[in-house]
């Protein structure tokens, strides 16, 4: 796997538990980190972790600064916490930066639903919008009321799941007639349809044909996956 390069703005708990956890993923030494926050105390202690650092006084630099610390970078996860104007000041540079750079990729910490309407309004897809805190608390509801219930499926280092719409050679084809594991050793875990601008979660049975626009949920080895994400 070629290199990927991510810069995480905003070391609060979130940012530093997803800096960790990209370390801990990155066994092939294939992810290089850039952490980004104003506060030399958060950044000090991950020092070890990777030597692209930057201490930068958010609310204090002009557009033109703020986007060279986007150079280089293959994603951004905007993840500051402690208030939405710099989020929406690094999403509006962010969106800037990805017009010149079409395969640079942004995520976003949406702290409300103003601040989702205005980071939507910039250009930034709904989908890449996260609130960690509404997250865990779906979470736990689920749990709460079903206690068996899991949020995603444990995966092994080499693994994902991944979600693309339906290549063009399988529109039209029932997975009985596709043989997904066999022929790419990967698993259909769900399809999700939408009609009438509202989702359904279906679950795949042998002779369920997949249409164009239906968006699967697929689970295996990254290598296989890569290799259905270029059926597109």
């Amino acid at each position: 796997m070629s290199q990927i390069s991510i810069g995480i703005f905003g070391l609060g708990r979130f940012g530093t538990a997803l800096v960790h956890t990209l370390n801990n993923l990155d066994a092939g030494k294939s992810i290089h980190l850039r952490i980004i926050d104003n506060d030399p105390e958060k950044v000090e202690p991950l020092r070890g972790v990777t030597d692209d650092q930057l201490i930068v006084d958010f609310d204090n630099e002009d557009e033109t600064t703020l986007k060279k610390h986007f150079e280089g970078l293959d994603v951004a996860v905007i993840a500051i916490g402690e208030n939405t104007l710099p989020v929406i000041e690094l999403a509006t540079v962010a969106h800037e930066y990805r017009s010149e750079n079409p395969d640079f990729h942004v995520f976003c910490r949406a702290h409300d639903e103003m601040t989702e309407k205005i980071l939507t309004k910039l250009g930034i897809s709904k989908s890449d919008l996260f609130c960690p805190e509404q997250t865990a608390a779906e979470y736990i509801g689920r749990k709460a009321i079903r206690p068996g219930a899991a949020q995603f499926p444990p995966l092994a280092p080499d693994q994902a799941l991944i979600c693309i719409e339906t290549p063009e050679k399988w529109q039209n084809k029932s997975l009985v007639e596709l043989k997904i594991p066999e022929t790419h050793k990967a698993n259909l875990m769900c399809i999700v349809k939408e009609n009438d601008q509202e989702q359904h979660v279906e679950t795949p049975l042998a002779h369920t044909p997949l249409e164009k626009g239906d968006k699967l949920y697929l689970l295996g080895n990254l290598k296989n996956l890569e290799e259905l994400k270029n059926l597109q």
